[in-house]
């Protein structure tokens, strides 16, 4: 019934019905995906509104949480922020760099040495995956997000060595992100050596 009200021509009436679903929260998400995929061409643009709405709430909840945490991950952080953004897909997205992370442990076994991380890591999400930086719109938005560069396999220099750290660190490899003037670089570490990567160029 709420989301009936959205075709409504008072905007003091569709605020209030937004605020409405916006306190029902993950109980309004059925009836607007419903909405969205009905005949009525107002009610599904202002459904799709109304929950992007939603989720840059939610996004917004989770990142000030994750904020509030000591102990937060760049991989939370980063997919909080696509909670924000709206991003659809990032529990398709958790699930490929889980399978990337298996793969990787299964190569690695339990001695993660840095030299066979690094040429594994490169192997997995460099020549099999695909995963390097953009060729041409480099300043797109979706190379930003965590969600949408696992998707499309193209991403900006921190975003793309995030996704490695975040598979290297499934398989307990040591890895960490290392800034440089406009560009960020991976390092792969044991106890005895260390090993630079360039995600960016696979």
């Amino acid at each position: 019934a709420l989301v009936s009200l959205l075709q409504d021509d008072a905007p003091t009436t569709r605020s209030a019905v937004r605020r409405a679903l916006a306190r029902m929260g993950e109980r309004a998400v059925p009836a607007l995906e419903r909405a969205m995929d009905g005949g009525e061409p107002r009610l599904r643009a202002r459904a799709r509104q109304a929950l992007l709405e939603l989720r840059a709430d939610r996004g917004l909840q989770t990142l000030t949480d994750l904020l509030a945490a000591p102990a937060t991950t760049l991989e939370e952080g980063l997919f909080a922020i696509d909670g924000l953004l709206g991003a659809e897909g990032t529990d398709a997205a958790r699930r490929l760099i889980d399978e990337w992370g298996a793969a990787l442990t299964q190569v690695l076994g339990s001695d993660p040495a840095a030299d066979v991380a690094s040429d594994a890591l490169r192997r997995i999400l460099g020549a099999e995956a695909g995963l390097v930086g953009p060729d041409h719109d480099f300043h797109n938005v979706d190379h930003v997000s965590l969600t949408r560069t696992v998707a499309s396999r193209r991403g900006l220099p921190l975003t793309l060595c995030a996704v490695y750290q975040c598979v290297a660190r499934r398989a307990g490899v040591d890895a960490s992100l290392v800034p440089f003037p406009g560009q960020v670089l991976l390092i792969v570490s044991d106890e005895v050596e260390r090993r630079i990567l360039d995600p960016f160029s696979g």
